[in-house]
């Protein structure tokens, strides 16, 4: 009797201790998504990664992530003294090296001007405070003008949206016409890389670009796209005008060259400018993301949330500084958005359509069927993702919101949007980052991936979705620990693979209980876990991942461990040398 006793009671003890342990052990969802924002200040190179389940050995090349190395302290009262948007702050680039089955990590920050000005103030924000531009972040104007001529050659924006490979120069792209040159093994800066056409497009001193388009895109041939908006000033009169300016660099030429122009937004009347708003909305540019692409066309989503150029030309900004685009962007939802079509070729601007106000983040496809293009974008009602949702504050109390995935069919014959229509019937909470197989670029396709669930401990998930399903089904993965937040899913086709889903997806994130950054390798037809890398540090929240496909040169092989000796004669030595000691020590033992 007693003895059962004993072991009831050793039983509940160890149930107690077992559930105390847990509990210890668990994180609240708030002390995981906090860990997104945490501060990172080692960096690394080089440095082996540990590896479970298994990764590929024909997966080579860098997995590349934009990550925020620090947001400062988010709990300081002091004003001006932290990050509080997810657009500004200070990046680190992340890159995962896949050589043959192992993985490497290495981590840098960007060597910027405001960098430097933070790392002058012994890396304490508090102390810094936010002394440089940003474009939602409020900042400190008197400081930012005292640093503003020091640390001149360094980079003067924060170059953390996405990366580019342009005949094998890497490059991180911010929403500002200049590129960030980066060393591919190091991470390390090399400055704004020199484009042989000169800084700013090489436009007129009169023309101002207010806008450019970090999300570009590529042909076959390596031929690198993308886009401008600009303001032109003309003093004597008063008035400005803005166009959308397309450009492109050939391949081994370094040099953009612009090859089409869209001035489909009207005059703006400076003497109408006053302390509040411009007075007639319709003349104003709105704001782009991304665009569609397809073998002969370009076309250009603008948004309904719209540049007012009032404070910035009228010297109201320059005496009251403030954010650049929560200061100058606002959402008009009286104004429609629009579709501006341009022929690759000739650099035509074919068309303008007008369509219901919507804001374009991200692009999954575009394609030419017949006299139809296909144009599959990601939308949303309003400009609340980037002017509400994106503050930290927001993203900490794990706010939602709704996007959703649109198909537009333009007719090219009368240059109509003949259906615009959901992907999926499902409602996307949080959703983001659609990707797809790049070999389907501009190809009709079926597969969509995507992030759901963004930051939602517990509902974070990677879709994939059949956009040919009038449903819109989807299947799903889920990580196994509620610690664990994934990213942006980057497709990696199979090498010789003949079925659209033949690859895999690298999922960039990070796993709050570890405190570690992750990549965990899915298969991307039966959305799977094939393995999961774990990097030595944490990699928190940022913007974008690519992954770039690179032919490293095989490790010389490792020398095989000879035997003593390899001949007959030299075995017979040896046995007779060894005879030999053997009966030496005999002797002296005695």
């Amino acid at each position: 009797m007693m003895g059962s006793r004993k072991m009831c009671i050793l039983l509940i003890l160890g149930i107690s201790i077992v559930g105390h342990i847990l509990t210890v052990n668990s994180l609240t969802d708030r002390e995981i998504v906090n860990t997104a924002f945490k501060q990172v200040l080692q960096e690394h190179s080089n440095t082996k990664c540990d590896i479970s389940g298994s990764v590929p050995s024909w997966i080579n090349g860098y997995f590349l992530r934009q990550t925020c190395g620090t947001f400062g302290d988010q709990g300081t009262s002091i004003p001006r003294a932290t990050i509080t948007h997810l657009s500004d702050c200070l990046g680190m680039a992340v890159s995962y090296k896949f050589n043959r089955g192992s993985v490497t990590f290495t981590s840098k920050f960007y060597d910027t001007h405001a960098f430097n000005v933070w790392q002058k103030y012994s890396n304490n924000m508090s102390q810094s405070t936010v002394a440089w531009p940003t474009v939602f972040t409020p900042f400190n104007a008197e400081r930012s003008k005292e640093w503003a001529n020091r640390f001149p050659n360094k980079y003067q924006h924060q170059p953390t949206e996405t990366f580019w490979k342009v005949d094998n120069e890497l490059m991180a792209v911010s929403e500002v016409a200049d590129t960030m040159h980066l060393n591919w093994t190091s991470m390390e800066s090399k400055g704004p890389f020199q484009w042989r056409e000169g800084p700013k497009l090489n436009l007129s001193s009169t023309m101002l670009i207010i806008g450019h388009v970090a999300q570009g895109r590529q042909d076959n041939d390596g031929t690198l796209w993308s886009m401008a908006t600009t303001l032109a000033t003309h003093p004597k009169t008063m008035v400005a005008e803005t166009n959308f300016v397309i450009y492109r660099a050939l391949p081994n030429s370094k040099k953009r060259t612009i090859v089409g122009q869209a001035a489909g937004h009207g005059l703006i009347n400076l003497h109408l400018c006053d302390k509040t708003r411009y007075p007639d909305p319709s003349v104003l540019p709105g704001y782009v993301h991304s665009f569609g692409f397809t073998k002969n066309f370009i076309i250009i989503p603008m948004s309904s949330w719209l540049f007012d150029p009032c404070r910035y030309l009228t010297g109201i900004d320059a005496r009251d500084p403030q954010p650049f685009l929560k200061a100058n962007y606002h959402w008009t939802a009286s104004e429609k958005s629009k579709l501006f079509i341009f022929r690759k070729s000739n650099g035509e601007h074919v068309k303008t359509i007008n369509v219901d106000p919507m804001l374009v983040t991200h692009q999954v496809n575009a394609y030419e069927d017949g006299n139809q293009i296909v144009m599959d974008m990601l939308t949303y009602k309003d400009s609340k993702l980037l002017d509400t949702y994106s503050y930290i504050s927001q993203l900490l109390n794990m706010a939602k919101y709704s996007g959703k995935l649109e198909r537009f069919i333009i007719n090219t014959t009368d240059w109509t949007v003949e259906a615009r229509q959901p992907l999926t019937q499902r409602n996307l909470v949080n959703a983001e980052y659609p990707s797809i197989n790049p070999r389907y670029s501009t190809k009709n396709y079926t597969y969509a991936y995507m992030l759901e669930g963004t930051l939602l401990p517990g509902n974070t998930r990677i879709s994939k979705i059949n956009v040919q399903d009038p449903a819109g089904n989807a299947m799903t993965w889920s990580p196994a620990e509620r610690s664990h937040i994934p990213w942006e899913a980057i497709f990696v086709p199979y090498p010789n693979s003949t079925a659209e889903d033949d690859g895999v997806l690298l999922v960039g994130g990070f796993n709050a209980k570890k405190s570690k950054g992750t990549v965990t390798i899915l298969n991307a037809k039966s959305m799977t876990q094939i393995g999961e890398v774990t990097a030595p540090e944490l990699t928190p929240v940022g913007m974008h991942s690519k992954f770039f496909s690179w032919s490293f040169p095989k490790e010389p092989p490792k020398p095989t461990k000879e035997p003593f000796f390899s001949s007959s004669a030299q075995r017979i030595q040896m046995y007779f040398s060894t005879l030999i000691v053997y009966l030496s020590f005999y002797i002296l033992m005695g």
